[in-house]
């Protein structure tokens, strides 16, 4: 750790002790004053093999986020927001690393809201400023986690509750993270995110209990996208969908299912000069089901299926790949950072999880999944590699990552996994592959959080 105190890494490692974790937007502060938290997480992380075609063999870096949260709270009246600072060294030359990894000192989230309760037995939260929320398990919009920064938005956002029945409204524009530059973002400068104001995304988000004590959730969003100074596909997306969760428990089998269909119209390509429109339509799936042994170790399996439509005529006057808007993908995919291998596009993936806690302090998790493409002739979203006369097959690989989390003590976590990837005919075969053999990546970090402290 005394490597990391040299030179330009000393900022953001003393940082870490005074910067800190995000304090929910929505969440109502039951007294009035000054509420503050932080957290710091070093990761060491490696990639052997790049599947990216046109980047180095391999990649490599010593990730860090510091973070600090405050919300002062008078009344009903709530003023809050949130420093991140994310950096990264020692990275490979020729290193995927992007905005992505890297975000200096960024003031995340910034918001005025209102808290309190409203005729009819209900309460309202309102936020409004720089936020960054999660609706439901986060599939389409959502805070990253494991990510080094997460996405952030410009806007509004609405929670009415009564019993155990939530609407959420929202309205938002996202941050577009600066600089985007690769030798910028290599050397960690400083540049000041800007809101894009092309991209607005909009829509209403309900949860509630079913009899059986199940959460249902339905949603509904809706994209609209201009340049702006910015090359976009002038996407027009509507999604509608719908969740049900069965949590898990010690004896007992859990279940969840997760679907939305997705319309609209979106430009050929990113060019201004591009005047062809496609009528888009897609669908997006998730369903896993489990149970959890009594005994010792608490031991869960579970089977998963995981599905994306993608655009199976590249020549046609139709979009058919599924848009996953703004929703992390690390605790249905495995990974991401510098792997970041399966994303929500273009994909048809079972999968078998095991989950173990051997001890108070300590979790286990393994998944092996089989990838496929939906559509051949698209590209494979994770790497970009694309066949489009669809000569390649749709065999993508069979993907095994597993993970180990010890918390030793409150305030500290350790995290340390892997993930393999054993490429099939379409990643060895394409036009475009890398040819750089089966990519294995691993990962190592400690996680420093101060519990929030009221002042």
């Amino acid at each position: 750790m005394a490597v990391l105190l040299r030179g330009r890494a000393a900022f953001p490692a003393v940082l870490g002790f005074a910067l800190g974790a995000l304090i929910a937007p929505a969440a109502a502060v039951a007294e009035d004053g000054l509420s503050v938290g932080f957290s710091h997480r070093t990761r060491f992380e490696g990639l052997h093999n790049q599947f990216r075609p046109g980047l180095g063999s391999s990649d490599h870096g010593v990730v860090l986020r510091t973070r600090l949260a405050a919300e002062y709270a008078r009344g009903a009246f709530r003023l809050g927001g949130e420093i991140l600072d994310a950096r990264a060294y020692d990275l490979a030359p020729r290193s995927s690393a992007n905005g992505n990894l890297i975000d200096a000192f960024e003031p995340l989230t910034a918001y005025v809201g209102w808290d309190g309760a409203v005729p009819g037995d209900q309460t309202l939260s309102l936020r409004l400023g720089r936020l960054a929320p999660t609706l439901g398990a986060g599939r389409l919009l959502g805070r990253n986690g494991y990510r080094n920064t997460p996405n952030a938005f410009t806007g509004a956002l609405a929670t009415l509750t009564r019993g155990e029945r939530r609407l959420e409204l929202f309205a938002l524009s996202p941050q577009q993270r600066l600089p985007n530059d690769f030798e910028a973002v290599r050397d960690n400068e400083w540049d000041l995110d800007e809101e894009h104001a092309g991209v607005r995304v909009l829509g209403a988000y309900l949860t509630t209990r079913s009899d059986a004590d199940d959460q249902l959730e339905a949603y509904g969003f809706v994209l609209r996208e201009r340049d702006d100074g910015l090359a976009t596909r002038n996407r027009r997306l509507q999604t509608l969908g719908g969740r049900w969760l069965r949590a898990p428990a010690p004896g007992a089998w859990d279940g969840e299912l997760e679907a939305a269909l997705q319309w609209g119209q979106v430009r050929a390509t990113a060019a201004a000069e591009d005047g062809a429109v496609l009528d888009a339509r897609a669908e997006f799936f998730h369903g896993a089901l489990g149970v959890t042994g009594e005994g010792a170790w608490t031991p869960r399996v579970a089977a998963l299926l995981d599905y994306a439509s993608g655009d199976d005529d590249p020549t046609d006057q139709r979009w058919g790949r599924f848009d996953a808007l703004f929703g992390p993908v690390r605790g249905d995919l495995g990974p991401t950072s510098l792997f970041t291998h399966v994303l929500r596009g273009n994909f048809l993936s079972p999968a078998l999880r095991l989950e173990a806690k051997p001890t108070v302090t300590l979790t286990a998790q393994a998944t092996l999944r089989a990838v496929w493409l939906d559509a051949p002739r698209d590209a494979q979203i994770g790497s970009g590699v694309r066949d489009p006369a669809g000569e390649s097959g749709d065999d993508v690989g069979t993907q095994l990552d597993a993970r180990l989390v010890w918390r030793p003590a409150p305030r500290w976590t350790l995290d340390g996994g892997i993930a393999l990837f054993k490429h099939g005919r379409f990643m060895r075969q394409a036009p475009n592959a890398s040819g750089q053999g089966d990519p294995a990546y691993g990962y190592f970090s400690v996680t420093y959080r101060h519990p929030q402290r009221r002042f």
